[in-house]
């Protein structure tokens, strides 16, 4: 199963995708900060992929709309 974990850089976003990765979850990780992004990806023992957007910004929602849809994101997963 995969989860698209927004706000995944710090706080509560962070301790959610740590909590669903111990639950067997590949994780796309969503935030503003990419080294952020990245560190939470290296504390996950699950497959991940970081990518950087301001969910804000309508055109980047949705992005991640069209990549998940378009079965692209398991193609960006990495073992962290």
């Amino acid at each position: 199963m995969t989860a698209i974990v927004t706000g995944a850089s710090r706080g509560i976003g962070r301790a959610i995708a740590l909590e669903l990765a111990c639950t067997g979850y590949d994780l796309a990780l969503v935030g503003r900060d990419r080294a952020a992004l990245e560190e939470t990806a290296k504390q996950c023992s699950a497959k991940t992929c970081c990518i950087v957007a301001d969910l804000a910004d309508v055109s980047s929602a949705q992005k991640i709309v069209n990549l998940n849809s378009a079965d692209n994101l398991s193609a960006k997963f990495q073992k962290s």
